[in-house]
């Protein structure tokens, strides 16, 4: 029981110290809050679901393809400068510049019609899922970029 309570409280405070410029991997991952847990799980469903669409829609293909080129270009900072340059910073900074004409698109080229109630959905639902993380997003890629580690 102690253990429990002892491995949790440290669990909380490792997400407390989880900064721009903490390294972003599985440990990471797992010490990061409940709620940002299950928000990662939400919004990894929310971009997949995008699949269902991309035959249909141009919107769900800029959106899924945003999604890949992000990753992709996480897993060349991997290879390219090792597992401690994947920082929270320069994952913010992927989602920044990947994510926001994802966001822009979504919000400026056209509303879906009610022909496609799902697809409208899912649109909506995309726009605030990228909306509300890059909020996070741009704090956490301005700390990385115009403060020095502490």
């Amino acid at each position: 029981m102690f253990v429990d309570v002892a491995a949790a409280a440290s669990d909380q405070i490792a997400a407390a110290e989880l900064t721009p410029f903490s390294v972003w991997n599985e440990e990471a991952r797992a010490a990061s809050p409940l709620w940002v847990q299950w928000w990662i799980i939400f919004m990894l469903c929310t971009f997949f679901a995008g699949l269902l669409f991309v035959r249909t829609h141009l919107a769900a293909r800029w959106i899924v393809a945003s999604v890949v080129v992000s990753h992709l270009a996480s897993a060349a900072v991997l290879l390219v400068f090792g597992p401690t340059a994947l920082t929270v910073g320069v994952i913010a900074i992927n989602h920044v510049v990947f994510w926001t004409p994802a966001a822009l698109y979504l919000a400026f080229r056209g509303a879906p019609t009610m022909s496609a109630p799902v697809y409208g959905g899912w649109r909506y639902l995309m726009l605030a899922v990228i909306t509300f993380s890059l909020v996070f997003d741009y704090r956490d890629a301005a700390i990385f970029l115009f403060t020095e580690p502490a």
